[in-house]
């Protein structure tokens, strides 16, 4: 099945190929002495397994996918007004993501790029997000000692307590023990007394 896109100053798009010997097919329009870029990137299992190749509108390849690439990138000067045709085809029947870009230079134009007066808002922008990000990031370091001390305060103080009820259990016994020693003793002696 092809897909006929005219695509126009950049588009990122993303596919999915299902089954063996599937073929998706995307068109650019490029002026003759212009530049036409492009990169792909395929995911997914056995993505080593797709042939991608451009070719000129006489069916000339002009670019073919190194063997078992999962990415790549291509540019080339048109010569001719025309279409040029960006193919992926599947070599096994896994499911596999292509996510790819194509842009032809003629859309780059001076007038697209911004002006320093328009820069320089934004200049002052980036500052300000800059010194609050630094801000953010200092509250985090001074957040994350605070939780440390408390944490080792916190440890410290179960520690004692746990040793404090050690220690009074230890000497409870001990009281009792005591009594229990002098309660047999007393009625030990009232008993040879009584003999």
């Amino acid at each position: 099945m092809i897909l006929i896109l005219l695509l126009s100053l950049a588009n990122s798009i993303s596919i999915t190929i299902e089954g063996k010997e599937t073929i998706k097919c995307f068109y650019q329009y490029v002026n003759s002495g212009n530049e036409l870029n492009g990169a792909y990137v395929i995911s997914g299992e056995k993505d080593q397994n797709v042939l991608t190749t451009l070719k000129d509108p006489n069916g000339k390849i002009i670019y073919t996918s190194p063997i078992r690439s999962r990415e790549g990138k291509f540019d080339f000067k048109a010569e001719n007004d025309s279409k040029y045709k960006l193919c992926f085809q599947s070599a096994d029947a896994t499911t596999k993501s292509i996510s790819f870009e194509m842009y032809s230079q003629d859309g780059l134009q001076e007038e697209n790029f911004a002006t320093q007066d328009e820069v320089a808002p934004l200049r002052s922008s980036f500052r300000k997000v800059s010194r609050s990000l630094d801000t953010v990031y200092r509250n985090i370091q001074f957040y994350e000692r605070r939780e440390r001390t408390h944490r080792d305060l916190t440890e410290t103080t179960c520690d004692r307590v746990l040793f404090s009820g050690i220690i009074k259990m230890v000497v409870l016994a001990l009281i009792s023990l005591s009594q229990i020693w002098m309660m047999r003793s007393l009625f030990n002696s009232k008993r040879a007394v009584a003999v």
